[in-house]
C-alpha cells in the first residue's frame, strides 16, 4: 500500500436520508492512496447507500465528501457522478445489453472525448488484462455471470479513476471466480495508486482483500481497523459474529498479568487464558468475553476443563467446527482435519485465548 496520508476519499460527518428514513448517520471515513477499505455490515446497515452518496447518486443532508483535493458533495452542492473520477462496479453488472463487450468497456473513454478507434484499442487492452479479450465481440447475454462481472471491472478500469467503488461485485460468483476477481482488484490498486471502497457481505473476502475493514451497523460505522484488529479484537459481540464464528460468554477476571495471562472463571471452570483488549494488572470482574473457535480446543471430560455436550459437528474439509452446550451457554471449538468427536458426546472445553468486549 502506498502513502495513506494522500487521501483519495474523505467522508466527513455524512448523513443520508431516504425521505424520513435516515440510512447513514454522520459517517466519517477516509481511504488512502493505494488502499482498499472493505465496508461490511448486515443487510440494511447503510453500506450501499453510503457508496451511492459517494458516487453522486444520493444527496447528503450533512457533512461533506472529498475525492482527492476536490469537494464533490455537501448539503448545498453535488458534483455530477460523471465528473467525480470514480469507477463503479455493481453486483448486477449494469452492462448495456445492446452493445458488444468492447463497446461497453470503451464507453467511459468515449465520454471523456477519446476518439472511437483509440477508445476501442484501449478497451481491448483492458479486456486482455482481465482475461476477457477473446470475448470482445460478444454481447452480455452470451456471457456467464463471472464473465459479465469481469467486463464490469474492465469498464471501471478503463476509466482510470482515482477511486473505485465496489458494491458486492462477487455476490454471484463461484469461489474460483471470486478469488480471481479479488486478485485483479488488488493488482490494479497496487499498480495505479488508486483507492477502493469495497462493500462485501463475505467476511472472509473482506478480511483477505482489504488493508482496513470498516464495520457498519444501523447507519453508523462502529469500528475501523486492520483485518487482524477487527477480527481478533472486535468491540462488541455483534461485530465479532459478523466477521466469523464466535462464542460470547461471561467470565470473571480477577487480574491480568504483564504478559496478558489471567485466571478466568467461566461457569464452574477456572482456566488460564491469554486476553486481548484488556488492561494489565487490573481487576476487571465480570466481563463479556469473545472466543473464536480456533482459540479453543476439546479435551476429555475429566474435570480439568468446562464440561460440555457436543450439539453439532460441521466438517468443512480443512477443519471441523463444533457447537457445544455448557453451563456457560453455547460455545465453539475447532481443529484441523476430520471430526474426532460425535454429536451427543461429553467433552471438555478449554480456552487458550479470548477478547474482552465492551460493556
Amino acid at each position: 500500500m502506498k502513502d495513506s496520508n494522500a487521501r483519495r476519499l474523505s467522508v466527513a460527518g455524512v448523513t443520508v436520508a431516504h425521505g424520513q428514513q435516515v440510512a447513514v448517520k454522520r459517517v466519517s471515513l477516509t481511504v488512502g492512496m493505494g488502499e482498499i477499505v472493505a465496508l461490511v455490515g448486515p443487510s440494511g446497515s447503510g453500506k450501499s447507500t453510503l457508496l451511492g452518496a459517494i458516487a453522486g447518486f444520493y444527496p447528503i443532508q450533512s457533512g461533506a465528501i472529498w475525492i482527492g483535493e476536490e469537494m464533490v458533495a455537501s448539503p448545498t452542492f453535488s458534483l455530477p457522478p460523471e465528473k467525480r473520477r470514480i469507477g463503479v462496479v455493481f453486483q448486477s453488472h449494469a452492462l448495456w445489453p445492446q452493445w458488444m463487450v468492447v463497446d461497453n468497456v470503451a464507453y467511459p473513454l468515449r465520454r471523456r472525448g477519446m476518439a472511437r478507434l483509440s477508445a476501442r484499442r484501449e478497451a481491448e487492452s483492458v479486456l486482455a488484462a482481465v482475461g476477457m479479450d477473446a470475448y470482445a465481440a460478444r454481447y452480455p447475454s452470451e456471457l456467464s455471470g463471472g464473465q459479465r462481472q469481469r467486463v464490469g471491472l474492465a469498464r471501471a478500469l478503463a476509466a482510470r479513476p482515482d477511486l473505485y467503488l465496489f458494491d458486492e461485485p462477487t455476490a454471484s460468483l463461484d469461489p474460483a471466480n471470486r478469488d480471481a476477481f479479488a486478485q485483479e482488484v488488488r493488482e490494479r490498486i497496487r499498480q495505479t495508486g488508486a483507492a477502493a471502497l469495497y462493500v462485501s457481505h463475505q467476511a472472509d473476502e473482506a478480511l483477505s482483500l482489504a488493508h482496513r475493514v470498516a464495520v457498519m451497523m444501523n447507519g453508523e460505522i462502529l469500528q475501523v481497523g486492520t483485518p487482524a484488529e477487527v477480527y481478533e479484537c472486535p468491540r462488541t459481540a455483534e461485530i465479532a459474529r459478523l466477521l466469523g464464528p464466535a462464542a460470547c460468554v461471561t467470565g470473571v477476571v480477577p487480574e491480568v498479568d504483564a504478559s496478558g495471562l489471567a485466571q478466568v472463571q467461566i461457569a464452574d471452570s477456572e482456566q488460564t487464558v491469554r486476553l486481548t483488549s484488556a488492561p494489565r494488572s487490573a481487576h476487571l470482574g465480570r466481563r463479556p468475553l469473545m472466543m473464536r473457535p480456533e482459540w479453543c480446543e476439546l479435551t476429555a471430560d475429566d474435570g480439568s476443563a468446562l464440561p460440555c455436550r457436543v450439539a453439532r459437528v460441521q466438517y468443512v474439509g480443512h477443519r471441523t467446527l463444533y457447537e457445544l452446550e455448557s453451563l456457560a451457554g453455547r460455545v465453539l471449538a475447532s481443529h484441523a482435519g476430520p471430526p474426532q468427536s460425535a454429536e451427543g458426546e461429553r467433552v471438555g472445553w478449554r480456552v487458550r485465548r479470548a477478547c474482552v468486549l465492551e460493556g
